[in-house]
């Protein structure tokens, strides 16, 4: 098997897979996780279309991407930020439970609501919405691995973009520190805490929380470590937007042919896996199977 047609198969099988995980975190209102899975959603669309247009040999003469990349880069660029800060919202909820010494908010209270979405959706909208200032040219097309952004080597992208995945990273870090720290110094007590705070979670789920986050923080600190030390190792001492944004070459889209697909594509597709594994196979995932089969009338199969 190709990879074009290993990329198509992986993406795929991830979409479906995410699915049960995203309307189980929906019920639960846990936006944190809610944003986590639609930037892998939208992450393994975007690696889905890009295997099929651009994943053989003939891709430098197929769809030049105008009009879709130019939406998915800059998607691309929020979602490298939002998936660290989507998982450093989860860190900072799971530490407020452990910290609490009496009922936290409900999960549908303004306050909830908006600190979540503060924490996971802020930093990545901002960074997509000055992403241009940073682009040399509207974007290039890898083979296998689609479009790309193309940003100039200044500090104003290190400021812009690659600092954030290193910050929201490290957040991440520290609070699971904190958290492994503060669960033992309490654990004959997590069962009671969990209760009082109204967190809605059991041992088993608070647990599988922590371990999922401890998991992709280990894995977007070193990626977006490398990341932010690459691109300050070839900075530029100054930045100029009109040189930036030149328009001799803004508009000319260049084609990329690569030996395998970048590695970043891994990276979605993996962490789309392992939401599900985390997610989509637990007791509360499977009793959602369940009802949603005995809904569709396969419920006497089951029993049988």
């Amino acid at each position: 098997m190709g990879y074009q047609a290993a990329l198509i198969a992986m993406a795929a099988i991830a979409i479906v897979l995410l699915i049960p995980p995203f309307i189980w975190h929906i019920k639960a209102l846990n936006i944190p996780l809610i944003t986590l899975i639609c930037w892998l959603l939208l992450m393994d669309i975007k690696t889905f279309i890009d295997a099929i247009i651009w994943g053989g040999e003939d891709f430098k003469s197929r769809y030049n991407g105008v009009g879709y990349c130019d939406v998915m880069v800059r998607i691309q660029v929020g979602a490298n930020v939002g998936i660290s800060s989507s998982i450093a919202g989860v860190m900072f909820n799971l530490y407020r439970i452990l910290k609490a010494d009496s009922a936290l908010p409900t999960l549908k209270s303004f306050k909830k609501v908006a600190v979540d979405l503060l924490i996971s959706l802020l930093t990545p909208v901002i960074v997509m919405g000055l992403n241009y200032l940073v682009m040399i040219r509207r974007f290039s097309i890898l083979q296998y691995s689609g479009c790309q952004g193309v940003t100039s080597l200044s500090w104003v992208t290190v400021v812009l973009y690659s600092m954030w995945m290193v910050i929201w990273s490290l957040v991440s870090v520290i609070f699971a520190v904190l958290i492994i720290f503060v669960f033992f110094k309490k654990r004959k007590d997590i069962k009671d805490i969990l209760q009082c705070t109204n967190s809605g979670l059991n041992l088993v789920r608070f647990s599988r929380l922590l371990i999922f986050c401890c998991i992709i923080a280990v894995v977007m600190l070193p990626l977006s470590l490398f990341i932010f030390v690459d691109g300050l190792s070839n900075v530029e001492n100054t930045y100029d937007f009109d040189i930036i944004h030149s328009q001799a070459i803004w508009g000319v889209i260049t084609f990329v042919p690569l030996s395998e697909p970048y590695y970043i594509t891994w990276i979605y597709l993996a962490l789309s896996y392992v939401v599900f594994i985390f997610f989509g196979l637990g007791s509360d995932a499977i009793d959602m199977y369940l009802k949603a089969l005995c809904r569709i009338g396969l419920g006497g199969a089951i029993e049988y």
